[in-house]
């Protein structure tokens, strides 16, 4: 009888691959930007800068995320006599399955610093392995903006940033309640629509325009219950 040779695969093999393919797709997003030595051929490069890929994923996954809020959020009607200003019930989320809106929105973020910080420093997004934290991001976000906008702007924009991570972290992470907040949805689409103005020249227009509408509808009209204003 003879004997079979073949060597069956193993999960292991697939995940060095794996491994070995990610090293090829840092090699791509190297071949664009002049900072970062590449050995890739043209032939195998993208067809648009990484940046501008990764503002484009962000831009759908915004969308995706807050789509039910677009043309319908009103402050107002969610502030009903004897509910807390600070926030709307609880919401026991047992029998249902994780937050979409939180989750699509964390992610999205994330993309975006991702492309911001890519964008405008090659060298410091490879020194983080081409795979900066989300805090590592922030902090980045804001040594670039220091120069133009004052600590208080700054603050806001991080803090921003920071809850809508910890919202995602809550919906991933354990999502077995989330909390609204009426006052947050306003923060977040200032940050986005302020963030894709301030860094990138082509963002999709049908995207600003629907985080202007929304920003817009968002807002929230009692200032006394609001947070302190802050322009960006």
């Amino acid at each position: 009888m003879v004997k079979d040779h073949y060597s069956r695969p193993t999960i292991q093999d697939d995940i060095k691959e794996l491994r070995e393919f990610q090293s090829k797709g840092i090699e791509r997003i190297k071949f664009f930007y002049p900072q970062l030595d590449s050995n890739l051929d043209k032939d195998n490069r993208l067809r648009d800068p990484p940046h501008r890929i990764l503002r484009k994923r962000a831009e759908k996954l915004l969308i995706l995320s807050r789509q039910d809020d677009a043309l319908s959020w009103n402050s107002e009607e969610l502030m009903q006599e004897g509910e807390s200003f600070m926030s709307l019930p609880i919401k026991d989320l047992s029998d249902s399955l994780p937050n979409k809106k939180d989750i699509l929105s964390g992610v999205a973020t994330e993309i975006l610093l991702k492309a911001i910080t890519l964008k405008e420093d090659p060298e410091w997004f490879r020194d983080q392995g081409f795979r900066p934290s989300n805090s590592d991001m922030r902090d980045k976000l804001s040594s670039i903006l220091e120069e133009d906008l004052k600590e208080k702007k700054l603050r806001r924009i991080d803090d921003v940033l920071e809850l809508i991570y910890e919202r995602r972290n809550n919906a991933i992470h354990l999502g077995f309640h989330h909390m609204e907040n009426y006052r947050q949805p306003h923060q977040f689409y200032k940050v986005w629509r302020y963030l894709l103005e301030r860094f990138f020249d082509e963002p999709t227009q049908e995207v600003l325009q629907f985080v202007k509408t929304s920003e817009e509808k968002s807002e929230v009209k009692d200032d006394a219950s609001d947070y302190a204003k802050v322009d960006l």
